[in-house]
């Protein structure tokens, strides 16, 4: 090469390009993005040219050229020649996309939701989100209000749609406590503006902890306690064990629902197979003193509490006999029983958790069918009728009173032996060698 020859960077943008000041080297001042280098290689060698334009955002077309001098501007000569390797002019890049402009500020149109953007940013930028794209300032992010259907509502501030009677963005102080209601608008529930149990839809507006929200009501909603009604659930199905007369019954549960203001109770209900109540003397707690064996704790739980519920019940009477578990707000029968109680969940219905049959009664009597083995407290080893009975399984070891003679060769008459019933531990014999006959007249 004989003198320099230049390469030039030419970005062409898609439409109208406005000229912005740079500090490469150009030919032509009045389009400052042309950039090149000049270059001038001996034979075999080789280099490589970087060459950077700044330009306005925007979508360009990236084209290089090569001359052997500038063909435009102050400095331009009309005796210019095209060389290689550009002589054709080659686009190298098509519909690239700039974003940011001088300023910094960025505004590519396809910007959706996930990219950053602010309202006002530190470099003084309105809006970075362009196009259709708004910026949704509760997340900070671009999105398409127009990607929200024409049945769903619209938050503008957390730039999301929402379906009819879904809830949208705790904290959203724009549209308040956010329902989406039939007509596609927010229903607010604050404490600027609610409607203590309104239903909208299938929610309630309700206030818990001070708080005022839409809340979902499985049971309902209280206009006295502003709040849904506690719904108690079982976490578990209910169990029973037995030992003799006496029923162990458990019941694990949660509250679904609102806060309990007061107590429940769940009661355990012992009844005969034809559903009647049976009397008892058992000293557990109940509601009704006439009906003993239905025995009951009192519970009261928070949203989302649990609690295992033990209630213990002794049966006097011997038959079969069906388990039940009921729940009120209050005692329904009885001298405290409030006759305006209602029968609440879990056990809105009574709910029949078993059967059992009773064999032993415990009242101190050994009653026909109860015996040592099925009834062992009222039914003892030892009867103490006075007669031992080997085949109920008396022994002077268990029963002393019912068999006298242990026959352990020793005379014991502070337990009844004497030579009558029990000869061979008191027979009549002076020549024992320890002298212990029972009753010996001799020398």
């Amino acid at each position: 090469m004989k003198k320099d020859w230049l390469v030039e960077l030419q970005p062409i943008q898609v439409g109208s390009l406005a000229s912005i000041s740079g500090s490469q080297e150009t030919c032509d001042s009045s389009n400052p993005q042309n950039v090149h280098k000049d270059f001038k290689l001996d034979g075999g060698a080789k280099t490589s040219i970087i060459l950077t334009s700044q330009v306005e955002k925007g979508i360009y077309n990236i084209k290089m050229l090569s001359y052997d001098m500038c063909c435009v501007g102050p400095t331009g000569s009309s005796d210019c020649v095209p060389v290689n390797p550009y002589e054709e002019g080659e686009i190298i890049e098509e519909s690239t996309e700039v974003c940011k402009d001088t300023n910094g500020c960025d505004s590519c149109l396809n910007w959706g939701i996930g990219h950053s953007c602010d309202i006002v940013n530190e470099l003084g930028c309105d809006d970075e989100c362009a196009g259709n794209y708004a910026c949704a300032e509760g997340i900070s992010k671009c999105w398409n209000p127009g990607a929200c259907s024409s049945s769903q509502c619209k938050s503008e501030y957390w730039g999301s749609c929402h379906n009819q009677d879904t809830l949208c963005c705790s904290g959203d102080s724009t549209f308040g406590q956010y329902h989406c209601n039939a007509s596609q608008q927010w229903s607010d529930c604050t404490s600027d503006k609610h409607t203590a149990c309104l239903k909208d839809g299938s929610y309630y507006c309700t206030k818990q902890d001070n708080t005022w929200k839409w809340r979902q009501c499985a049971n309902g909603c209280s206009k006295d306690d502003e709040n849904c009604i506690p719904n108690i659930i079982e976490t578990e199905d209910p169990s029973h064990t037995q030992d003799e007369n006496e029923i162990t019954a458990t019941s694990k549960i949660k509250n679904t629902g609102g806060d309990m203001p007061s107590n429940w109770l769940i009661e355990l209900q012992i009844r005969n197979k034809d559903g009647t109540y049976i009397q008892s003397v058992s000293p557990q707690k109940t509601c009704d003193p006439n009906h003993e064996e239905n025995v009951h704790k009192e519970y009261q739980l928070e949203q989302d509490g649990t609690a295992t519920v033990q209630l213990v019940s002794e049966i006097p009477e011997k038959g079969d006999f069906d388990l039940y578990l009921v729940s009120f707000d209050d005692c329904c029968a009885g001298p405290n029983g409030n006759p305006d109680c209602v029968q609440t969940t879990p056990y809105k219905t009574d709910k029949k958790i078993g059967e059992v049959k009773v064999e032993c009664d415990n009242n101190d009597v050994c009653d026909a069918g109860e015996t040592k083995t099925n009834c062992p407290n009222d039914c003892p080893p030892c009867v103490k009728d006075d007669f031992c009975d080997k085949n109920y399984g008396e022994t002077p070891e268990n029963c002393r009173a019912d068999c006298i003679c242990n026959k352990d060769g020793n005379c014991e008459p502070q337990y009844g032996e004497d030579q009558y019933n029990c000869a061979k531990d008191c027979e009549i014999n002076c020549d024992k060698p320890d002298g212990s006959s029972w009753s010996c007249e001799c020398d």
